[in-house]
């Protein structure tokens, strides 16, 4: 009975996999944005409930707790925004991307590794960290001063840490992985890399209030 059940486990996989690669095949953008979509909104559950320890359902609590209350529950529109950008915002662009970079060939496959891998640092990572900071503090609202603060506050380490996660994933990606199945590699990768964003996110979310917090005490004292 095991290994009957191991058997129909592993046969249920395999179709899922085979009906996954011919919808890459005969719809490879819309695939791509289903599955970036629901990467990132893992992504963003994985951050609020295990790592911010964020609860489902809100607890019961008293007027002056509901501030506290309502930061320590699970803020649906924040998860809304993070699958709409891996869903809608991203996931066209990380397949454009890939088909350009697919096309950049030399002579041989170690320069062509190079070269890809240098265009990929220098050019990819600083615009994704940078559209991602955009679209998502436009998505919350946020004001052209305070997009410009969250870019001070998160850009180049994000940048960095970026460089550190998908470089050795890019080497084995660009090297072993047939090209069509590149992306999945990176969305898969991609799920921890975006809790990270999601909490990194939030956590400069956080800091912006700070700041503005005394500014705007002193403003009202002043009025």
């Amino acid at each position: 009975m095991p290994v009957l059940g191991s058997a129909a486990r592993a046969g249920v996989w395999s179709r899922l996999w085979s009906t996954y690669v011919t919808a890459l095949k005969e719809r490879p953008v819309r695939t791509k944005m289903i599955t970036g979509a629901v990467t990132t909104l893992a992504a963003d559950l994985i951050a609020q409930l295990a790592i911010e320890g964020k609860t489902v359902l809100p607890r019961s609590a008293d007027k002056e707790g509901d501030s506290a209350e309502r930061d320590n529950s699970w803020n649906a529109v924040r998860t809304l925004r993070q699958t709409f950008y891996g869903g809608v915002l991203f996931a066209p662009l990380a397949h454009t991307w890939l088909e350009i970079l697919h096309k950049v060939k030399f002579g041989n496959a170690a320069t062509t590794l190079i070269a890809r891998l240098c265009l990929d640092f220098s050019l990819w990572s600083p615009f994704v960290v940078f559209w991602f900071t955009t679209t998502m503090s436009l998505l919350e609202g946020k004001s052209l001063d305070q997009i410009r603060q969250k870019f001070e506050l998160q850009f180049f380490p994000t940048w960095g840490r970026a460089v550190c996660v998908f470089g050795p994933a890019q080497v084995i990606n660009l090297t072993l992985v047939p090209f069509h199945h590149r992306n999945f590699v990176l969305q898969s990768v991609g799920l921890t890399w975006n809790v990270y964003l999601s909490w990194v996110n939030n956590k400069n979310n956080r800091t912006l209030q700070t700041i503005a917090a005394p500014v705007s005490t002193t403003a009202a004292l002043d009025v």
